[in-house]
């Protein structure tokens, strides 16, 4: 919360979202996404362009602002951007497992990064586009 308030103190139009993340098994993420442990920041810009924004994630997290840019449909059609040494990360729209309404506006940001050009992307945790409220924060912590 301590982030989201230096945003918004900068005057930044920005809000709080919670997070699904899926744990580790042998250093990559696997299985089913658990309850939302973590929280992102979602920033507009005046454009209307968003952006996620995460900090204190750890290993394989963003170390900078990633655009919320919907593809066509296709995975790949996303756009990726480099993060540190070799990887690469994007965000996808797209449903997660144990998700029963699947219609459009039902789709989750999927953050998802690779650790080289042809290595598989991983799917580490997804959010929707909602404000999460402090005290939503505090029922999670």
């Amino acid at each position: 919360m301590f982030y989201l308030n230096v945003l918004r103190g900068l005057g930044f139009n920005v809000y709080p979202t919670g997070v699904r993340i899926r744990l580790r098994v042998d250093g990559i993420p696997q299985g089913d996404y658990v309850g939302c442990v973590h929280m992102v920041n979602i920033v507009t810009l005046p454009d209307g362009q968003k952006y996620m924004i995460d900090v204190g994630f750890g290993g394989d997290g963003a170390t900078k602002p990633v655009p919320m840019v919907r593809g066509q449909g296709e995975a790949d059609s996303y756009p990726s951007i480099h993060n540190i040494g070799t990887q690469d990360l994007r965000l996808v729209r797209d449903f997660i497992p144990g998700q029963t309404v699947l219609v459009e506006e039902a789709k989750l940001w999927i953050y998802q990064y690779r650790n080289g050009p042809t290595k598989d992307w991983n799917s580490f945790f997804s959010f929707p586009e909602i404000e999460f409220l402090p005290l939503d924060f505090e029922v999670m912590n």
